[in-house]
């Protein structure tokens, strides 16, 4: 339905109500009072009751048109001034009038040619065009892994993308895909006891200088004990870990940012529990850089990152989720909706 009938329908609705809402009161007048002569009631039958029937009738006229006069034009009609500029009519829209986008006076021609590119402003701000967009701009996604497309099983050898290579994963315990909840899966990776057990993708792109990256996921872990810890990082190419969101112990179980240095508590945690991480990294080629977390779409802070990334000048190099398990026993960290991508162009590692 089009704008304009849609008002149509806003004012039929307006009239019928007044109509209803007039009808007694037109009733009561028309007969006037004791002896006297009710203007009021003379108005209002002159207005909405102009056959003189005592019934309330369609006549008023909206926009120059009548109730009746509106309903009867039909369906696919437009509204335009008419030439005198007295008032409103209808007119039939001209064959192929305003179809699409090509028919605006301000727009292109024609869609020759045009093929992959987007809508711009004009440099003179006189109307739109068709450009070519800036090769390499924007957000690059590197890895979109929810699991559910990878084979139940060890998960060394899986997984496929355009900037990274399949998982590889250590044997100081396990890394399986396993089925979370029905036909939903997640990562779950086992360590030995008083071992770590890291599962990495290597990218075949570096990245990180600027102006950022975000790494999301979702994340629990199966123990509270003291000693325990995993969770994500990312890594540049000596490895040294830049940034990571992980589980920790000290004074009870935490969420914590590591910023290639120190650890910082961010919040205290369940096991358990699943959490959904969103990780921002900004990085800096020689002083500190910065990364912002949220947890369960809640903003935590900015946290300082820890030295630049200039070393060996490949960028941030690789993804690694891991866990660490306590001397005692041997525990679990689940890992699903793995999701990472960087806002600049790629470069040929």
């Amino acid at each position: 339905m089009s704008r304009f009938e849609e008002r149509i329908m806003e004012l039929i609705h307006q009239l019928r109500e007044e109509i209803r809402m007039n009808d007694q009161r037109i009733k009561q007048l028309s007969g006037g009072s004791g002896g006297g002569i009710d203007l009021t009631a003379i108005m209002l039958k002159a207005i909405y009751d102009q056959d003189e029937d005592g019934i309330v009738d369609n006549a008023k006229r909206l926009d120059g048109y009548t109730l009746e006069e509106i309903l009867s034009q039909g369906g696919g009609k437009l509204v335009r001034v008419k030439a005198d500029e007295s008032g409103l009519e209808f007119v039939s829209p001209s064959a192929g009038e305003l179809d699409d986008f090509l028919d605006l006076a301000d727009t292109p021609s024609s869609y020759s040619g045009a093929g992959g590119k987007i809508v711009g402003v004009k440099a003179d701000e006189s109307g739109l065009e068709f450009i070519t967009p800036s090769s390499g701009s924007g957000r690059n996604v590197i890895i979109d892994e929810a699991f559910n497309g990878l084979t139940v099983g060890n998960i060394a050898g899986q997984g496929s993308y355009a900037f990274a290579s399949a998982w590889q994963a250590e044997t100081s315990g396990t890394a399986q895909v396993v089925v979370k909840d029905g036909s939903d899966k997640c990562l779950e990776i086992t360590a030995n006891a008083g071992t770590s057990l890291n599962v990495k993708t290597i990218f075949s792109n570096k990245f990180g200088l600027t102006p950022g990256c975000r790494v999301s996921w979702k994340m629990k872990i199966s123990s509270d004990v003291s000693g325990i810890s995993g969770g994500v990082l990312i890594a540049d190419a000596t490895p040294t870990t830049r940034a990571s969101v992980r589980f920790g112990y000290s004074s009870g179980l935490k969420l914590r940012v590591y910023n290639g240095s120190t650890n910082v508590d961010i919040m205290a945690a369940s096991k358990d529990i699943w959490y959904q991480i969103d990780m921002i990294y900004f990085p800096s080629y020689s002083a500190n850089g910065a990364i912002l977390v949220w947890v369960d779409g809640v903003f935590q802070g900015v946290y300082a990152n820890y030295g630049g990334i200039a070393a060996g000048g490949k960028g941030i190099q690789e993804l690694r989720m891991y866990i660490t398990s306590p001397s005692g026993s041997a525990e679990k960290i689940y890992i699903d909706d793995l999701f990472v991508e960087v806002y600049h162009p790629l470069e040929a590692a």
